[in-house]
């Protein structure tokens, strides 16, 4: 698990959307597999990245991006699965840890940008306890 802090407009959220975008995640926030946008305004620096994972590595990712998440919710109102709840029925905090529950159940490379917008200082700590069941 990494962090990455510093100030606001320090280039946290452009480094976290190139990581995602150049895994082949959409850039507005989900797996590579869904793919909607409401507007671009993507950098271009993940065309100069380049990550190398190790042999026999999934490619199963998801990129939650706190800010594009309300349009992540409408767009799988169209195109979810049985497993995914009614996101928008829930608060904010709710539909982020149904994501967490719904989508973070295996291996994978997950890149999440801001999550504690949205969640309480418990549910933080409910997302790092998720994150290092894993490991």
């Amino acid at each position: 698990m990494t962090f990455l802090v510093g100030e606001n407009g320090s280039g946290k959220s452009t480094l976290v959307e190139a990581i995602a975008m150049a895994y082949g995640l959409s850039p507005e926030g989900g797996t590579a597999f869904g793919r909607h946008e409401t507007r671009g305004t993507e950098s271009s620096l993940h065309r100069a990245l380049v990550l190398q994972r190790g042999l026999g590595s999934g490619r199963w990712g998801f990129f939650l991006r706190a800010e594009t998440m309300h349009g992540w919710f409408t767009y799988m109102d169209g195109h979810g699965s049985s497993r995914d709840p009614d996101f928008h029925a829930m608060s904010h905090g709710e539909s982020f840890l149904a994501v967490l529950n719904a989508r973070f159940d295996s291996a994978g490379f997950y890149c999440l940008d801001e999550p504690e917008a949205a969640l309480s200082f418990r549910s933080s700590l409910t997302l790092v306890r998720h994150t290092l069941a894993d490991d």
